[in-house]
């Protein structure tokens, strides 16, 4: 009787395995939720999603600097740089930005609101925080919105893969957020 068990055996152990692994892939309905979605269609303009258990950083919560016609100016913080030319503001001003980790977007807010820049001033941004598969990130652009209200527009930019950040150039202060494109 041993001898005709053996080869039943020898069947049913690889097909118990495949089941064994086939099982696990599948997701169950009490088992983790789903991935957080890599974007958000607002305005028709696809803003891209902090990844999950990540935030957006500003040392002492925002950035600020005064910035002179003479001098421009540069903020800093770890995940953007807003580098303002000589000659592109009018006045001399503080300046701010702020990130707003509550959106659920890269993005950062500007201020004081409604200031200049004539030259443009480079807005950097860092893709490292994005919920993005890597594989997309060339897509990556900013995109702008007025100040309150969610008139999201593509500004444009170009992504670098050595640095992992999307670089514009921006006229005025508003929201900015990563986008793709």
């Amino acid at each position: 009787m041993a001898n005709l068990w053996k080869p039943l055996r020898r069947a049913l152990l690889p097909m118990a395995a495949f089941g064994l692994f086939a099982c696990q892939s599948e997701q169950s309905p009490i088992g983790p939720e789903a991935a957080a979605p890599s974007f958000v269609e607002v305005n028709g303009v696809q803003l891209v999603t902090i990844r999950p258990g990540r935030s957006l950083d500003l040392a002492d919560g925002a950035a600020e600097s005064r910035v002179t016609k003479k001098d421009g100016a540069t903020l800093t913080s770890g995940d953007a740089t807003l580098t303002v030319v000589p000659g592109s503001v009018k006045n001399t001003t503080t300046i701010w930005m702020q990130p707003d980790n509550a959106s659920g977007f890269v993005q950062f807010i500007f201020g004081p609101s409604g200031t200049t820049f004539n030259p443009a001033a480079t807005l950097q941004i860092s893709a490292v925080k994005a919920n993005l598969d890597p594989s997309q990130k060339h897509r990556l652009r900013i995109a702008g919105a007025s100040d309150n209200a969610d008139d999201w527009v593509i500004v444009g930019g170009v992504y670098d893969p050595a640095t992992d950040t999307v670089t514009a150039s921006i006229s005025h202060f508003s929201r900015y957020a990563l986008c793709v494109e």
